[in-house]
């Protein structure tokens, strides 16, 4: 169990814990001085760098600066986290599972202290784990999805899109840095547990924050606001100014080395205020 001194300086550490008989890593940010308040699970998207892609920890800082203790996770298989020994089942895929067991983790005191109010938030990939993992789950307060995979049974799942479905086959298993390819019917399976499309005409029961940039994929905007307009209950919709789905990463050039790099900060700095600022709203209650 972490344990935090009233009085202690804001600090980063990395944490281990089992989920689902798997061994996650993720790097915990704890604000200054003590607070039994709020936390956010973040969940980080495709990507074999996992948690340390340049947008994660940016906006994890800007959270913690803000006030919040955050875990910045990798999923089972990305990063740190260890990755089942072979993927033959469902189960092996199940990113929505263990994000749920991760959230309840938190709240129980074993990774991040006392939590008392618990946001789940996910960019990309995660985004979509975070909204379907945090409407499930009860002890889930307020859900982020930044930016969550969108028109994914018109773009991967729909017939005649077997080329697309082999390159997520393709890219999870470069991400998960496994030797041999996922069985299609489990990636198939694995797309369909995180596609926001399935809560799509729902009543949503706590509040729910999207956010996305202006200069993401046209046809994604216009799903998310049709998307939107179908969901009842405390929903917001942001959109931030020419923004792309990358919010300010991109990749550079240092010697004969290309590398990504947050070379745009503004954006990082506007989801924070976003989640801020909506953290304090009424839904649900004011911040502690």
């Amino acid at each position: 169990i972490v344990s935090i001194p009233r009085d202690h300086k804001a600090e980063e550490r990395t944490v281990r814990f089992q989920c689902n008989g798997l061994e996650l890593a993720g790097d915990l940010y704890l604000p200054a001085g003590h607070r039994q308040g709020d936390a956010v699970l973040f969940l980080h998207g495709s990507t074999p760098l996992g948690r340390k892609h340049p947008l994660y920890p940016a906006i994890c800082k800007a959270l913690q600066a803000r006030g919040f203790t955050v875990l910045n996770l990798d999923q089972r298989g990305h990063g740190e986290s260890e990755k089942p020994a072979a993927i033959r089942t469902a189960a092996d895929l199940d990113f929505v599972a263990d994000a749920r067991e991760a959230a309840r983790a938190m709240l129980s005191g074993k990774v991040a202290g006392r939590v008392k109010n618990l946001i789940i938030a996910g960019h990309s990939f995660g985004g979509g784990v975070a909204l379907v993992a945090g409407l499930r789950e009860d002890c889930v307060g307020r859900v982020v999805s930044i930016s969550p995979g969108r028109r994914i049974n018109e773009r991967i799942l729909a017939a005649g899109r077997e080329d697309t479905l082999a390159y997520v086959q393709k890219r999870k298993a470069e991400d998960m840095g496994l030797t041999e390819p996922i069985p299609l019917d489990l990636i198939r399976g694995m797309l369909e547990g995180f596609n926001i499309e399935q809560v799509a005409g729902c009543v949503v029961a706590k509040p729910l924050l999207i956010i996305e940039g202006t200069r993401e994929d046209s046809e994604d905007l216009a799903f998310t606001s049709n998307f939107v307009a179908s969901l009842t209950g405390p929903v917001q919709h942001s959109v931030i100014p020419k923004a792309d789905h990358y919010f300010g990463v991109q990749g550079i050039v240092v010697g004969e080395d290309k590398r990504l790099a947050l070379v745009k900060t503004n954006f990082v700095g506007s989801i924070a205020d976003l989640i801020d600022s909506w953290a304090r709203g009424p839904q649900g209650g004011p911040r502690q």
